[in-house]
């Protein structure tokens, strides 16, 4: 899982979406930068002409990314494998990538996964998309689910805890997902990963390679998990198949469109949700209220597919660890995610929730138990 801007010439959205680019002046000390480029010769593939380095300082990441023929905002967009441009991002889908770019410079500094998310946000313009809308919410092979729910429910109140290297963080056991991953477990996958190829193929209208799955993960009262999108290498096409759950409310997976808008997919046992999980931010933003929520998470890439992090990384904008207002963001508005978070805890009658440190949200998966009140419900 993963969690970017200059200054333009003309503070409108036009002007944001051009590709001559000004750096502001660093507030580490660092002079100006003016791109180079004067035109966007973005074509879909990665552009290794100078390898990137994560930790470098702005003047270096700025000459790589100059190198790389990248420009900010990319809105240049590609589909398939190999990708075909289709035109340009839609000034709808720029206007929440600079919104969201806004929200993640204002995190406080030094939270643990603001790069991740700068980084993310990156993956989401310039890796090419395959589906329409980028999700779709099917029925799962029957007699596939029955035997998964069959196990699931026999091993769920005993299988181990899930493992993360920042487990200390969690509280208390019982904040933390179990995984069921026993032989029986390996070889039900290893037919789900079978069974969902072809349908994620023509789904994805590409040939599939499979790269990984996971599960069953096995949620517990209050999880959460934070909007993110997935390794650029493995998870290109995904699909989340829903076992069971027991639950006093349903608990929607938030996934983004091609346009930026946030939709609640409330999936049913014997579901499964389609998506391109590198490209379409997605989450858990509400506490799941309930005993148990079970899936297994099968991920594809197209047969050869060379996007990598380190392409990310180069093509992120060079002044990411810059907070605080920005010239050009300033009255651009919070993204949907935050308005659907924040519209969540209003029409509870609660304050906003969040997690007190940044650390805390390094964890794949959070809890509410590790949350505190940070806006009075009547603020909201």
């Amino acid at each position: 899982m993963k969690r970017i801007v200059w200054v333009c010439v003309s503070l409108t959205l036009v002007s944001l979406m051009g590709v001559l680019s000004i750096h502001p002046t660093s507030r580490t000390g660092a002079t100006s930068w003016f791109s180079k480029r004067t035109e966007n010769t973005f074509q879909g593939i990665p552009v290794r002409n100078i390898d990137p380095d994560r930790w470098a300082d702005m003047e270096e990441k700025a000459r790589v990314f100059d190198a790389n023929e990248h420009t900010w905002p990319q809105n240049k967009r590609f589909e398939g494998w190999p990708p075909k441009y289709v035109g340009e991002h839609s000034k709808e889908y720029i206007k929440t990538r600079l919104q969201l770019e806004k929200y993640y410079r204002d995190l406080p500094a030094g939270t643990h996964h603001k790069l991740d998310d700068m980084e993310g946000l990156t993956q989401t313009m310039i890796l090419p998309h395959f589906a329409k809308e980028g999700f779709k919410v099917i029925d799962a092979p029957k007699e596939l689910w029955q035997k998964l729910r069959d196990h699931y429910n026999k091993m769920k109140k005993k299988a181990p805890f899930e493992t993360f290297p920042n487990n200390n963080l969690h509280k208390m056991d019982a904040h933390i997902p179990r995984v069921i991953n026993d032989e029986h477990q390996h070889e039900l996958n290893r037919l789900v990963t079978q069974a969902l190829k072809p349908i994620c193929e023509e789904w994805a209208g590409v040939e599939l390679v499979p790269t990984s799955t996971y599960g069953v993960r096995v949620y517990v009262n209050g999880s959460t998990l934070f909007m993110h999108s997935d390794t650029p290498e493995t998870h290109v096409v995904s699909a989340i198949f829903h076992i069971d759950h027991d639950l006093d409310e349903q608990w929607p997976l938030e996934i983004e469109d091609h346009d930026g808008r946030i939709h609640a997919l409330k999936l049913e046992p014997g579901q499964v949700a389609l998506y391109e999980s590198a490209t379409q931010l997605h989450s858990r933003l509400t506490p799941m209220r309930g005993r148990d929520y079970g899936s297994v998470f099968v991920h594809y890439a197209p047969v050869g597919w060379n996007w990598t992090r380190d392409d990310i990384v180069g093509a992120t904008t060079p002044d990411n660890f810059e907070i605080g207002p920005k010239e050009g963001l300033t009255d651009i508005g919070l993204p949907p995610f935050e308005v659907y978070r924040r519209k969540y805890y209003k029409d509870r009658g609660l304050p906003l929730l969040d997690f007190a440190g940044g650390d805390l949200l390094a964890l794949p998966v959070q809890n509410a138990a590790m949350m505190t009140a940070t806006i009075p419900h009547e603020d909201l």
